[in-house]
C-alpha cells in the first residue's frame, strides 16, 4: 500500500518490566485509530507446555515384538515465561487405565523458557505379545 505523500504513520509502543511473575496480570492500553475510546488487551504471563501426537517419533516406525524402539517426541513451551521443571512421562496404553510407563521419567533440565522446544526420548523394549500399542 503506498500513502500520500502528506500523510503521517504513528506507531505506539506499549513497554512492560522485565520482572514479571507467572502471577501478574499485565494490561497494555492502546489508542484505536479514528477514535478518542481506547481498547484493553489482558496479557497473564505464563508457560504453556505442548506436545502433538503427530509430531511424537517411533524409530523403527513399525518395531517387532521383542525387539527395541525409540519414542522421542518434542515439548514446545508456547507460553512467555518459562516452565520448570520439566518432567515428561511415555506410556503404553492410558496412565489412568493401567497403562506401563516405558523407561522412565525424563528431564528437560531446570528450565524450558518460552518459544522454546525442548525433545524427550526414551528406549522401548517392545513387548513379545502382539497387540495395539
Amino acid at each position: 500500500m503506498q500513502l500520500p505523500q502528506d500523510s503521517k504513520v504513528t506507531s505506539n509502543v506499549a513497554t512492560a518490566s522485565p520482572d514479571l511473575r507467572p502471577t501478574q496480570d499485565v494490561t497494555i492500553t492502546l489508542p484505536k485509530l479514528g477514535a478518542s475510546s481506547v481498547g484493553q488487551a489482558l496479557f497473564t504471563p505464563a508457560p504453556d507446555l505442548t506436545i502433538t501426537d503427530t509430531d511424537i517419533v517411533v524409530l523403527p516406525s513399525n518395531p517387532l515384538p521383542g525387539t527395541t524402539a525409540t519414542i522421542s517426541a518434542p515439548v514446545r513451551n508456547a507460553g512467555s515465561l518459562a516452565a520448570t521443571p520439566v518432567r515428561v512421562a511415555i506410556y503404553d496404553g492410558d496412565p489412568a487405565a493401567d497403562g506401563t510407563l516405558i523407561g522412565s521419567v525424563q528431564s528437560l533440565g531446570s528450565a524450558l523458557p518460552g518459544g522454546v522446544t525442548g525433545t524427550v526420548s526414551v528406549n522401548w523394549s517392545v513387548p513379545n505379545i502382539q497387540a495395539a500399542h
